[in-house]
């Protein structure tokens, strides 16, 4: 358990660690934050694959949350992947953080999980993928590595999904050669 601190002496326990499988169902409402055609059903598929063993090839994956008040303010996946390039590295998706007051104070909470167990799984860096409107998290994370509290981290902001229609009065057409 992490004790965040509020400007002045106000503190609030937070806990980070794995989801629950019993709390797959409840972090779904944060999850739409980022992904908002998706249905309660794919996420719980998604979030079982998540947490079920892994493959003894695909190393460690899961999905880390933090709660505070035993409500789920933030969570984010990941998976350790080996890149030609990059080396060993914690590859984290789907970051996402629904805290006003203290969403700095979770999003750390979750970089340092997320530190964690890329040190134990011999990770040299973080690759962190974010939807738009969560890339302060990334920033909060580079802020952290800078500061030397963490691995490098790599931000990328996440494009929109590619079945996602166009917004409303813009068209998109193809044009064919002949």
């Amino acid at each position: 358990m992490a004790i965040i601190k509020e400007a002045g002496t106000v503190t609030h326990p937070v806990q980070s660690g794995e989801l629950a499988t019993e709390k797959v169902e409840q972090a779904w409402p944060l999850v739409r934050e980022i992904a908002t055609g998706i249905s309660l059903e794919s996420w719980c598929a998604f979030a079982q694959a998540m947490l079920s063993p892994p493959d003894p090839e695909r190393d460690r994956r899961g999905i880390l949350a933090v709660q505070r008040k035993r409500t789920i303010r933030g969570l984010v996946t990941y998976e350790t992947i080996d890149d030609l390039i990059h080396g060993r590295m914690l590859f984290l998706r789907n970051a996402v953080v629904m805290d006003l007051a203290l969403r700095e104070s979770i999003a750390a909470s979750l970089h340092a999980s997320c530190t964690d167990i890329a040190r134990q799984t011999a990770c040299d860096s973080l690759y962190l993928e974010v939807a738009p409107q969560m890339a302060w998290i990334g920033d909060v994370w580079k802020q952290l590595s800078v500061a030397g509290r963490g691995l490098p981290v790599r931000v990328v902001a996440m494009h929109p999904p590619i079945a996602e229609t166009p917004p409303a009065g813009r068209s998109v057409s193809v044009a064919s050669g002949g």
